[in-house]
């Protein structure tokens, strides 16, 4: 994929996912500051080591850019890790929520348990009108169970 459709997919995406955690209130400001930094820096990763960035989203594979980030930076290995595993597991669940394909988070996680996009996310990301409806804590659905 040429790398400014890539961008403009990526920027879409995004921005569809910030109205819908601030339209269901299911995170705050703040959190969904620290979610975009992660995710931006996550994407560029991907996109500089030429790697689908879709495909990436798995613990293995936040893990690994977390690794690569965290020493240019200067922080913490396993404070990189966390933050960004939070962030990118969020990402992965809003991607799967409005139709596009993850793999799952950790090999052989059963998929079947994870709510349907009906149960997730308010009809407003499928470009219906109706009114939000707020989500469950991300923490109580499967896919974000502590590891």
């Amino acid at each position: 994929m040429h790398s400014e459709q890539a961008v403009s997919i990526f920027e879409t995406r995004l921005a569809r996912l910030q109205n819908v955690w601030r339209e269901n209130r299911c995170l705050k400001a703040p959190s969904i500051d620290q979610y975009l930094y992660w995710i931006r820096r996550f994407h560029h990763y991907c996109m500089a080591e030429a790697l689908d960035a879709d495909e990436q989203l798995t613990q293995a594979g936040v893990n690994t850019f977390a690794q690569w980030y965290a020493p240019q930076r200067q922080i913490d290995a396993e404070c990189a890790c966390q933050r960004a595993q939070t962030a990118l597991r969020a990402w992965a669940l809003g991607l799967c929520t409005s139709g596009v394909k993850v793999p799952a988070w950790q090999p052989g996680t059963d998929r079947t348990s994870e709510p349907t996009p009906d149960d997730r996310i308010s009809p407003n990301i499928y470009g219906k009108i109706g009114a939000t409806r707020k989500v469950p804590s991300i923490r109580s659905w499967p896919m974000f169970a502590a590891s």
